[in-house]
């Protein structure tokens, strides 16, 4: 009878793992992004307003607010996610596989 190797042998294990631990960990900074973020925008956007007051223009640009801002985390969770699942289903498939017998 021959063995399966241990489960922490499988690079797709480790794949999944640090995808799955990277989608908890930006999960749980994305409010604390959010906010940055709308600040950082928020400041880029005074400044253009600023400039088009100091042009004598009218100022048409809007402000940032947290959670509607132009960069947000929404593409980096659907590629870890995407990568999570791809490593489990992967390591799943070669950890269950049939074993050829010799």
């Amino acid at each position: 009878m021959t063995t399966r190797p241990p489960l922490t042998d499988s690079p797709f294990f480790w794949l999944y793992l640090f995808a799955t631990t990277a989608l908890i960990g930006v999960t749980v900074i994305g409010p604390k992004f959010s906010q940055r973020q709308a600040q950082i925008e928020r400041q880029f956007q005074g400044r253009s307003r600023a400039e088009q007051v100091k042009a004598g223009q009218n100022p048409d640009v809007e402000l940032s607010k947290p959670g509607e801002t132009r960069w947000n985390l929404g593409p980096m969770l659907g590629v870890l996610s995407f990568i999570a699942i791809g490593g489990w289903v992967l390591h799943w498939y070669h950890r269950y596989r049939p074993i050829p017998k010799d």
